[in-house]
């Protein structure tokens, strides 16, 4: 199972990544948590693992990723965090190293980076199968 937390303060963002998630990877087990902001995500991350956390870089108009990802990278282990823009031709967000996120993202190529997300994932699935498979045949 592949589970994902989205950050984002507009509703549809949640039924477009699930939409996203139907349409590349209908058979790969995938929860989604949504919440809208960063005290939200928080909560969910001291609760719950996560595979992958999808940041929108302005949460109610006004909070940017600037101040968003050095708060919940606090919370968040070794879980990959992405920043999700409609506008990712603003200053810190030329370099996802700069803010210290594993990746930054167009919400118009989200639906591309969620199926190399899940490849990848049901790819790493299938290699602790097959090796889980061939121990248990070499016993």
């Amino acid at each position: 199972m592949t589970r994902i937390l989205l950050i984002d303060d507009d509703s549809l963002e949640e039924e477009i990544l699930r939409r996203c998630v139907k349409k590349f990877a209908p058979d790969h087990d995938v929860t989604i948590h949504h919440v809208f902001k960063c005290s939200g995500a928080i909560d969910h991350l001291l609760n719950h693992n996560y595979d992958l956390v999808i940041l929108d870089n302005l949460l109610a108009a006004s909070i940017s990723g600037k101040f968003s990802v050095p708060v919940i990278k606090q919370y968040l282990g070794a879980c990959p965090l992405i920043i999700a823009s409609s506008n990712i031709d603003v200053d810190y967000l030329q370099d996802p190293k700069t803010l210290g996120v594993d990746a930054i993202i167009d919400k118009q190529d989200l639906d591309v980076f969620m199926l190399k997300f899940l490849k990848s994932r049901t790819e790493a699935d299938t290699k602790i199968k097959d090796v889980i498979s061939s121990s248990i045949n070499a016993a």
